[in-house]
């Protein structure tokens, strides 16, 4: 697990070195309590081929000025469908 800023930097800074990261990811479900300030995002984490490699679940607030932020961030590796 990474915590402060600069782990979670440093953490991540191999995986943007190249051009194009080695994977890309999309929500495909988003759900927010009634007063919209929480949210949670998730969704496949997919390789550079496009195949399915983890689950990425993101939790965000709501903060000043507009400004949403992922308070907590978790992937599990992909588990095909059975």
């Amino acid at each position: 697990m990474l915590n402060r800023r600069a782990a979670v930097a440093n953490g991540w800074k191999t995986h943007f070195e190249k051009s194009a990261a080695p994977f890309s990811l999309a929500s495909d479900s988003v759900e927010s309590l009634s007063d919209g300030r929480l949210a949670w995002s998730t969704g496949p984490v997919r390789g550079p081929g496009g195949e399915p490699i983890a689950r990425f679940n993101s939790v965000w607030r709501l903060e000043a000025r507009g400004t949403w932020r992922i308070v907590f961030d978790k992937g599990e590796a992909w588990a095909a469908p059975a």
